[in-house]
């Protein structure tokens, strides 16, 4: 969903979920594949 809506907080809301707690999934994941997923460019998440 961040990946379609390139914003984690509309992503988030669409979710269900908050931005932090969406942010966090995503930085668990990302420790987890040693691998950064996404990369905020001002407002814009890429």
């Amino acid at each position: 969903m961040v990946a379609k809506e390139l914003n984690l907080s509309k992503a988030a809301n669409k979710l269900g979920y908050t931005q932090p707690t969406n942010t966090l999934q995503i930085q668990s994941l990302e420790k987890e594949l040693n691998h950064t997923l996404f990369t905020t460019i001002g407002k814009r998440t890429v």
